[in-house]
């Protein structure tokens, strides 16, 4: 995983965006921000040569620890889209109970294998 802190404004855009926004966020190089949120997943639009996850938590805004199953869907993701070049920057804000740190720790566990 890498950091979830970007230093560079311009590598992403912010998640409302008007319908052409693939074709916009290709043409500046940006990042569609994909996300996780209390069982709604956006769509999982890259649109650069590497990846914005947020993860907010599976049972309720920024609650809850997400399982084992629901994580190594993601390592596969993850490993697909580094495969095909791309850096991924994931962040997990589920911090009710200490649930983000474990929850990047499990993913990033799962990755290094």
């Amino acid at each position: 995983l890498k950091s979830p802190y970007i230093t560079r404004l311009e590598r992403y855009l912010p998640r409302k965006l008007p319908m052409n926004f693939s074709d916009e966020a290709k043409k500046y190089n940006a990042a569609f921000c994909i996300y996780e949120l209390d069982g709604f997943l956006s769509e999982r639009e890259v649109t650069t040569n590497f990846v914005y996850v947020r993860l907010h938590g599976p049972n309720g805004a920024y609650q809850g620890c997400y399982d084992i199953r629901t994580l190594a869907g993601w390592a596969g993701t993850f490993s697909t889209w580094s495969t095909q070049g791309r850096d991924i920057y994931c962040y997990f804000d589920n911090d009710q109970e200490g649930y983000a740190a474990r929850n990047a720790r499990t993913l990033q566990s799962m990755l290094v294998k």
